[in-house]
Protein backbone atom coordinates (compact mmCIF):
# COMPACT_ATOMS: atom_id res chain seq x y z
CA UNK A 1 0.00 0.00 0.00
CA UNK A 2 2.75 2.33 0.79
CA UNK A 3 4.43 1.32 -2.47
CA UNK A 4 1.35 2.00 -4.58
CA UNK A 5 0.83 5.39 -3.03
CA UNK A 6 4.37 6.23 -3.59
CA UNK A 7 4.09 5.30 -7.34
CA UNK A 8 0.86 7.22 -7.72
CA UNK A 9 2.41 10.18 -6.01
CA UNK A 10 5.43 10.06 -8.28
CA UNK A 11 3.26 10.03 -11.39
CA UNK A 12 1.15 12.88 -10.08
CA UNK A 13 4.14 14.97 -9.26
CA UNK A 14 5.68 14.30 -12.71
CA UNK A 15 2.57 15.46 -14.51
CA UNK A 16 2.45 18.52 -12.35
CA UNK A 17 6.08 19.31 -13.19
CA UNK A 18 5.49 18.91 -16.94
CA UNK A 19 2.52 21.22 -16.91
CA UNK A 20 4.40 23.76 -14.91
CA UNK A 21 7.30 23.73 -17.41
CA UNK A 22 5.12 24.24 -20.50
CA UNK A 23 3.34 27.23 -19.11
CA UNK A 24 6.47 29.07 -17.93
CA UNK A 25 7.49 32.42 -19.63
CA UNK A 26 10.97 32.38 -21.42
CA UNK A 27 13.73 34.41 -19.90
CA UNK A 28 15.97 35.01 -23.07
CA UNK A 29 15.92 37.50 -26.06
CA UNK A 30 14.76 35.98 -29.40
CA UNK A 31 17.43 35.87 -32.25
CA UNK A 32 16.26 37.27 -35.62
CA UNK A 33 18.11 35.99 -38.78
CA UNK A 34 18.45 37.65 -42.32
CA UNK A 35 17.23 40.96 -41.03
CA UNK A 36 18.95 43.90 -42.94
CA UNK A 37 20.78 46.43 -40.84
CA UNK A 38 19.48 49.92 -40.58
CA UNK A 39 22.22 52.36 -42.00
CA UNK A 40 22.51 56.08 -41.97
CA UNK A 41 23.33 58.17 -45.15
CA UNK A 42 27.04 58.39 -44.22
CA UNK A 43 27.17 54.63 -43.82
CA UNK A 44 25.66 54.05 -47.27
CA UNK A 45 28.23 56.37 -48.94
CA UNK A 46 31.14 54.63 -47.22
CA UNK A 47 29.83 51.24 -48.28
CA UNK A 48 29.51 52.38 -51.92
CA UNK A 49 33.12 53.69 -51.96
CA UNK A 50 34.41 50.40 -50.52
CA UNK A 51 32.50 48.47 -53.20
CA UNK A 52 33.95 50.59 -56.07
CA UNK A 53 37.53 50.17 -54.77
CA UNK A 54 37.01 46.41 -54.44
CA UNK A 55 35.69 46.12 -58.01
CA UNK A 56 38.63 48.13 -59.47
CA UNK A 57 41.13 46.02 -57.55
CA UNK A 58 39.51 42.81 -58.75
CA UNK A 59 39.55 43.90 -62.47
CA UNK A 60 43.26 44.79 -62.30
CA UNK A 61 44.40 41.72 -60.42
CA UNK A 62 42.39 39.16 -62.35
CA UNK A 63 44.08 37.89 -65.62
CA UNK A 64 40.63 37.02 -66.96
CA UNK A 65 38.97 40.39 -66.37
CA UNK A 66 37.17 41.89 -69.33
CA UNK A 67 37.39 45.48 -70.51
CA UNK A 68 33.93 46.91 -69.91
CA UNK A 69 34.85 50.49 -70.85
CA UNK A 70 33.12 52.13 -73.79
CA UNK A 71 34.77 53.05 -77.09
CA UNK A 72 35.06 56.66 -75.93
CA UNK A 73 36.89 55.59 -72.78
CA UNK A 74 39.25 53.41 -74.80
CA UNK A 75 40.20 56.23 -77.11
CA UNK A 76 41.06 58.57 -74.28
CA UNK A 77 42.52 56.29 -71.65
CA UNK A 78 45.69 54.30 -71.55
CA UNK A 79 45.63 50.58 -72.16
CA UNK A 80 45.65 48.64 -68.85
CA UNK A 81 48.59 46.32 -68.41
CA UNK A 82 48.15 42.73 -67.24
CA UNK A 83 49.62 41.28 -64.07
CA UNK A 84 52.09 39.21 -66.09
CA UNK A 85 53.74 42.24 -67.74
CA UNK A 86 55.55 45.14 -66.09
CA UNK A 87 53.70 48.39 -65.61
CA UNK A 88 53.68 51.10 -68.26
CA UNK A 89 56.39 53.08 -66.52
CA UNK A 90 58.68 50.07 -66.46
CA UNK A 91 58.04 48.80 -70.00
CA UNK A 92 61.08 49.07 -72.35
CA UNK A 93 58.77 49.89 -75.29
CA UNK A 94 56.57 52.48 -73.61
CA UNK A 95 56.62 54.86 -76.62
CA UNK A 96 53.83 55.14 -79.15
CA UNK A 97 55.98 53.13 -81.62
CA UNK A 98 56.77 50.00 -79.60
CA UNK A 99 59.32 48.80 -82.13
CA UNK A 100 61.27 51.99 -82.68
CA UNK A 101 64.33 51.02 -84.73
CA UNK A 102 67.49 50.59 -82.77
CA UNK A 103 69.21 49.49 -86.02
CA UNK A 104 68.93 51.51 -89.26
CA UNK A 105 66.46 50.25 -91.82
CA UNK A 106 67.54 49.20 -95.33
CA UNK A 107 66.79 52.61 -96.80
CA UNK A 108 68.58 54.36 -93.92
CA UNK A 109 71.58 52.08 -94.35
CA UNK A 110 71.68 52.90 -98.05
CA UNK A 111 71.43 56.61 -97.37
CA UNK A 112 74.39 56.33 -94.98
CA UNK A 113 76.58 54.79 -97.69
CA UNK A 114 75.03 56.30 -100.79
CA UNK A 115 73.78 59.63 -101.94
CA UNK A 116 70.01 59.94 -101.63
CA UNK A 117 70.11 62.97 -103.89
CA UNK A 118 66.88 63.42 -105.79
CA UNK A 119 68.82 65.06 -108.65
CA UNK A 120 69.27 61.65 -110.27
CA UNK A 121 66.09 60.73 -112.10
CA UNK A 122 65.07 57.03 -112.09
CA UNK A 123 64.45 57.49 -115.82
CA UNK A 124 68.08 58.49 -116.33
CA UNK A 125 69.36 55.60 -114.20
CA UNK A 126 67.20 53.22 -116.22
CA UNK A 127 68.68 54.56 -119.46
CA UNK A 128 72.29 54.24 -118.30
CA UNK A 129 74.10 50.98 -117.66
CA UNK A 130 76.57 50.39 -114.86
CA UNK A 131 78.75 48.20 -117.08
CA UNK A 132 78.21 48.77 -120.81
CA UNK A 133 79.91 47.42 -123.92
CA UNK A 134 79.47 49.11 -127.26
CA UNK A 135 80.32 47.99 -130.77
CA UNK A 136 79.26 49.03 -134.24
CA UNK A 137 80.29 50.01 -137.76
CA UNK A 138 81.31 53.45 -138.93
CA UNK A 139 81.77 54.98 -142.34
CA UNK A 140 83.37 58.34 -143.10
CA UNK A 141 84.86 60.60 -145.70
CA UNK A 142 88.62 61.14 -145.30
CA UNK A 143 90.78 64.00 -146.51
CA UNK A 144 94.44 64.59 -145.73
CA UNK A 145 95.79 67.89 -147.02
CA UNK A 146 99.22 69.52 -147.27
CA UNK A 147 98.29 73.01 -148.45
CA UNK A 148 99.61 73.85 -151.91
CA UNK A 149 101.41 70.48 -152.12
CA UNK A 150 99.11 67.45 -152.15
CA UNK A 151 95.99 65.80 -150.75
CA UNK A 152 94.60 62.31 -150.18
CA UNK A 153 90.83 61.79 -150.32
CA UNK A 154 88.67 58.71 -150.02
CA UNK A 155 86.15 56.70 -148.00
CA UNK A 156 86.91 54.67 -144.88
CA UNK A 157 84.93 51.80 -143.36
CA UNK A 158 85.56 50.62 -139.87
CA UNK A 159 84.48 49.27 -136.54
CA UNK A 160 84.25 51.14 -133.24
CA UNK A 161 84.15 49.38 -129.87
CA UNK A 162 84.59 50.06 -126.16
CA UNK A 163 83.60 49.53 -122.55
CA UNK A 164 82.14 52.12 -120.14
CA UNK A 165 81.93 51.70 -116.37
CA UNK A 166 79.65 53.67 -114.05
CA UNK A 167 79.94 51.91 -110.70
CA UNK A 168 77.87 54.59 -108.96
CA UNK A 169 74.70 53.25 -110.57
CA UNK A 170 72.64 50.97 -108.26
CA UNK A 171 72.68 47.25 -108.90
CA UNK A 172 68.98 46.84 -108.04
CA UNK A 173 65.91 48.99 -108.82
CA UNK A 174 64.92 51.19 -105.91
CA UNK A 175 68.44 51.52 -104.53
CA UNK A 176 70.11 54.91 -104.35
CA UNK A 177 73.19 55.79 -106.44
CA UNK A 178 76.60 56.25 -104.88
CA UNK A 179 77.51 59.76 -103.83
CA UNK A 180 80.72 59.74 -105.88
CA UNK A 181 79.71 59.54 -109.53
CA UNK A 182 82.54 58.75 -111.97
CA UNK A 183 82.70 57.44 -115.50
CA UNK A 184 85.59 55.36 -116.86
CA UNK A 185 85.89 54.30 -120.48
CA UNK A 186 88.25 52.47 -122.78
CA UNK A 187 87.45 52.72 -126.47
CA UNK A 188 89.04 52.02 -129.78
CA UNK A 189 88.42 51.85 -133.49
CA UNK A 190 89.83 50.32 -136.63
CA UNK A 191 89.12 51.44 -140.19
CA UNK A 192 90.44 50.90 -143.68
CA UNK A 193 89.88 52.60 -147.00
CA UNK A 194 91.22 53.56 -150.36
CA UNK A 195 92.33 57.08 -151.16
CA UNK A 196 93.40 58.94 -154.24
CA UNK A 197 96.60 60.98 -154.28
CA UNK A 198 96.64 64.31 -156.05
CA UNK A 199 100.00 66.11 -155.88
CA UNK A 200 103.37 66.09 -157.55
CA UNK A 201 106.76 64.47 -157.79
CA UNK A 202 109.91 65.71 -156.07
CA UNK A 203 110.72 67.92 -159.01
CA UNK A 204 107.27 69.51 -158.94
CA UNK A 205 105.78 67.51 -161.78
CA UNK A 206 102.02 66.99 -161.19
CA UNK A 207 101.26 63.41 -160.31
CA UNK A 208 98.20 61.36 -159.28
CA UNK A 209 97.78 57.88 -157.85
CA UNK A 210 94.44 56.15 -157.28
CA UNK A 211 93.43 53.20 -155.12
CA UNK A 212 95.99 53.65 -152.32
CA UNK A 213 95.33 51.30 -149.41
CA UNK A 214 95.12 53.00 -146.00
CA UNK A 215 94.22 51.81 -142.56
CA UNK A 216 93.99 53.49 -139.16
CA UNK A 217 93.55 52.41 -135.56
CA UNK A 218 93.07 54.39 -132.40
CA UNK A 219 92.99 53.60 -128.67
CA UNK A 220 91.65 55.97 -125.98
CA UNK A 221 91.36 55.88 -122.17
CA UNK A 222 88.89 58.38 -120.70
CA UNK A 223 87.66 59.31 -117.22
CA UNK A 224 85.45 62.00 -115.75
CA UNK A 225 82.72 62.86 -113.20
CA UNK A 226 79.05 62.38 -114.07
CA UNK A 227 76.93 65.42 -113.18
CA UNK A 228 73.24 64.36 -113.36
CA UNK A 229 70.32 66.71 -112.98
CA UNK A 230 66.98 64.99 -113.42
CA UNK A 231 66.94 63.31 -116.83
CA UNK A 232 69.86 65.47 -118.04
CA UNK A 233 73.52 64.66 -117.40
CA UNK A 234 76.86 66.29 -118.19
CA UNK A 235 80.16 64.41 -118.11
CA UNK A 236 83.41 66.38 -118.47
CA UNK A 237 86.25 64.01 -119.27
CA UNK A 238 89.94 63.76 -119.97
CA UNK A 239 92.43 61.02 -120.72
CA UNK A 240 95.19 59.78 -123.00
CA UNK A 241 95.00 58.51 -126.58
CA UNK A 242 97.10 57.15 -129.43
CA UNK A 243 96.40 57.22 -133.19
CA UNK A 244 98.18 55.34 -135.95
CA UNK A 245 97.66 55.78 -139.72
CA UNK A 246 99.33 53.79 -142.50
CA UNK A 247 99.30 55.01 -146.10
CA UNK A 248 100.93 52.62 -148.59
CA UNK A 249 101.38 53.68 -152.20
CA UNK A 250 104.46 51.52 -152.72
CA UNK A 251 102.73 49.61 -155.55
CA UNK A 252 103.26 52.72 -157.70
CA UNK A 253 106.75 53.36 -159.17
CA UNK A 254 106.86 56.80 -157.51
CA UNK A 255 105.06 55.83 -154.34
CA UNK A 256 106.21 54.69 -150.88
CA UNK A 257 104.78 53.70 -147.50
CA UNK A 258 104.15 56.37 -144.86
CA UNK A 259 103.34 55.92 -141.14
CA UNK A 260 101.77 58.58 -138.93
CA UNK A 261 101.82 58.41 -135.11
CA UNK A 262 99.96 60.81 -132.78
CA UNK A 263 99.98 60.85 -128.98
CA UNK A 264 97.48 63.29 -127.49
CA UNK A 265 95.33 64.27 -124.48
CA UNK A 266 91.58 64.42 -125.17
CA UNK A 267 89.59 66.91 -123.06
CA UNK A 268 85.87 67.13 -123.65
CA UNK A 269 82.28 67.32 -122.51
CA UNK A 270 79.57 64.74 -123.05
CA UNK A 271 75.86 65.31 -122.47
CA UNK A 272 72.69 63.23 -122.64
CA UNK A 273 69.00 64.04 -122.17
CA UNK A 274 65.62 62.33 -122.54
CA UNK A 275 63.31 63.02 -125.47
CA UNK A 276 60.51 60.63 -124.45
CA UNK A 277 60.08 57.28 -122.75
CA UNK A 278 62.36 55.34 -125.11
CA UNK A 279 64.42 57.94 -126.98
CA UNK A 280 67.37 60.01 -125.80
CA UNK A 281 69.67 62.44 -127.48
CA UNK A 282 73.19 63.54 -126.69
CA UNK A 283 76.22 65.38 -127.94
CA UNK A 284 79.99 65.38 -127.41
CA UNK A 285 82.57 68.10 -128.01
CA UNK A 286 86.30 67.55 -127.57
CA UNK A 287 89.61 69.35 -127.87
CA UNK A 288 92.77 67.28 -128.35
CA UNK A 289 96.11 68.50 -126.99
CA UNK A 290 98.83 67.23 -129.30
CA UNK A 291 101.76 65.86 -127.26
CA UNK A 292 103.99 64.13 -129.76
CA UNK A 293 104.01 62.89 -133.32
CA UNK A 294 106.28 61.01 -135.66
CA UNK A 295 106.11 60.60 -139.41
CA UNK A 296 108.06 57.71 -140.90
CA UNK A 297 108.63 57.81 -144.65
CA UNK A 298 109.87 54.52 -146.17
CA UNK A 299 111.86 56.12 -148.94
CA UNK A 300 113.66 52.81 -149.32
CA UNK A 301 110.70 51.84 -151.54
CA UNK A 302 111.99 54.34 -154.12
CA UNK A 303 115.73 53.79 -153.54
CA UNK A 304 116.34 56.24 -150.67
CA UNK A 305 116.78 56.04 -146.88
CA UNK A 306 113.89 55.65 -144.41
CA UNK A 307 113.26 58.95 -142.62
CA UNK A 308 111.66 59.81 -139.24
CA UNK A 309 110.35 63.33 -138.74
CA UNK A 310 109.41 64.46 -135.24
CA UNK A 311 106.24 66.58 -134.87
CA UNK A 312 105.92 68.76 -131.77
CA UNK A 313 103.01 71.12 -132.28
CA UNK A 314 99.42 70.87 -133.36
CA UNK A 315 95.95 70.21 -132.06
CA UNK A 316 92.81 68.26 -132.79
CA UNK A 317 89.08 68.65 -132.31
CA UNK A 318 86.00 66.51 -132.73
CA UNK A 319 82.26 66.67 -132.21
CA UNK A 320 79.29 64.36 -132.53
CA UNK A 321 75.54 64.22 -131.95
CA UNK A 322 73.68 61.03 -131.15
CA UNK A 323 70.17 59.66 -131.06
CA UNK A 324 69.71 56.70 -128.72
CA UNK A 325 66.85 54.17 -128.62
CA UNK A 326 66.36 52.33 -125.34
CA UNK A 327 65.92 48.56 -125.58
CA UNK A 328 65.46 45.70 -123.12
CA UNK A 329 68.79 44.01 -123.84
CA UNK A 330 70.62 46.54 -126.02
CA UNK A 331 70.40 50.21 -126.97
CA UNK A 332 70.79 51.50 -130.51
CA UNK A 333 72.80 54.67 -131.16
CA UNK A 334 72.94 56.61 -134.42
CA UNK A 335 75.78 59.13 -134.27
CA UNK A 336 77.06 61.50 -136.97
CA UNK A 337 80.54 62.83 -136.19
CA UNK A 338 83.43 64.95 -137.39
CA UNK A 339 87.13 64.69 -136.44
CA UNK A 340 89.79 67.26 -137.28
CA UNK A 341 93.57 67.51 -136.98
CA UNK A 342 95.86 70.47 -137.61
CA UNK A 343 99.55 69.58 -137.29
CA UNK A 344 102.44 72.01 -137.67
CA UNK A 345 105.67 71.63 -139.60
CA UNK A 346 107.93 68.88 -138.28
CA UNK A 347 111.56 69.10 -137.22
CA UNK A 348 114.01 69.16 -140.12
CA UNK A 349 116.64 66.53 -140.77
CA UNK A 350 119.24 65.89 -143.47
CA UNK A 351 116.62 64.71 -145.94
CA UNK A 352 113.87 67.24 -145.30
CA UNK A 353 110.79 67.81 -143.16
CA UNK A 354 107.11 66.95 -142.95
CA UNK A 355 105.01 69.91 -144.13
CA UNK A 356 102.14 71.47 -142.20
CA UNK A 357 98.98 69.46 -142.77
CA UNK A 358 95.38 68.97 -141.70
CA UNK A 359 93.00 66.01 -141.68
CA UNK A 360 89.20 65.85 -141.77
CA UNK A 361 87.13 62.75 -141.05
CA UNK A 362 83.33 63.18 -141.29
CA UNK A 363 80.87 60.33 -141.16
CA UNK A 364 78.30 58.25 -139.33
CA UNK A 365 78.43 55.33 -136.94
CA UNK A 366 75.72 52.97 -135.71
CA UNK A 367 76.43 51.40 -132.33
CA UNK A 368 74.83 48.76 -130.13
CA UNK A 369 75.18 49.26 -126.36
CA UNK A 370 74.64 46.24 -124.09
Amino acid sequence: MIVKLSGTAIVAFSLLAILSTGCATPTYEPVVYNSPPVLTEEGWNALLEDSSALAASTSQDSPYSEDTSTSEDTSTSEEPSTSEEPSTSEEPYASEEPYASEEPSTSEALSNSKDSSVSVSPVLMDQLRGQAWHIGPEVYYFRYNEPDLMKDTGMFYGLTFGFTSRDWLPAYPGDQPWESKWMGRVEGRFAFGRVDYDGGLWDGTPYTVTGIDDFVWELRLLMGPDLPNGTFMLTPFGGIAYRYLNDDSSFDPAGYERESNYLYIPIGLEMIDQLNQDWYWGATVEFDIFLWGKQTSHLSDVGGPDVDNRQNNGYGARASAKLQKKGEKADLIIEPFIRYWNIGTSEKNAVGFEPRNNTIEAGLRVVLVF
